[in-house]
């Protein structure tokens, strides 16, 4: 998760505030934060659990602030825009990563939320191909 945050002691008390607790030090919260990343978990169990950091590159700088805000359940989520998560999820290109820009396409595409034109760019940006995506949802 990348969050916009002055400081790793301020994550903890947002973290905190919703029940969550870092995997870190409490004397380590700044310096992780700046230079790696804070884990939290939300007890009694470790796992699952989350890893938030501050934005550090273009795409993540990019990614929060044309966040899209998402409800469910009464309660908003912000992700980042869908057309950057299918391509840069193409550019990792794992088997995992692949299967999640595919569901991510099918489920845009199926409520006609997918910016053709947007994932385009990014996919051209990242260097990520999108012929295999197309045929594995039976576009040509």
């Amino acid at each position: 998760m990348v969050v916009d945050a002055a400081s790793g002691a301020e994550v903890a008390a947002r973290a905190a505030r919703c029940g969550f607790k870092p995997l870190a030090l409490e004397s380590n919260l700044d310096y992780e934060f700046r230079h790696a990343s804070v884990r939290f978990y939300k007890p009694p169990a470790v796992l699952p659990n989350l890893e938030v950091k501050p934005p550090r590159s273009f795409y993540q700088r990019h990614a929060l602030a044309r966040r899209v805000a998402v409800s469910i359940a009464g309660e908003v989520l912000y992700v980042s825009p869908l057309e950057l998560q299918i391509a840069y999820k193409l550019w990792l290109g794992s088997d995992k990563d692949f299967d999640d820009a595919v569901f991510l396409y099918a489920f845009a595409r199926s409520k006609g939320i997918l910016n053709q034109e947007g994932l385009e760019a990014w996919a051209r940006r990242l260097g990520a191909s999108l012929e295999r995506l197309r045929r594995s949802v039976g576009e040509t």
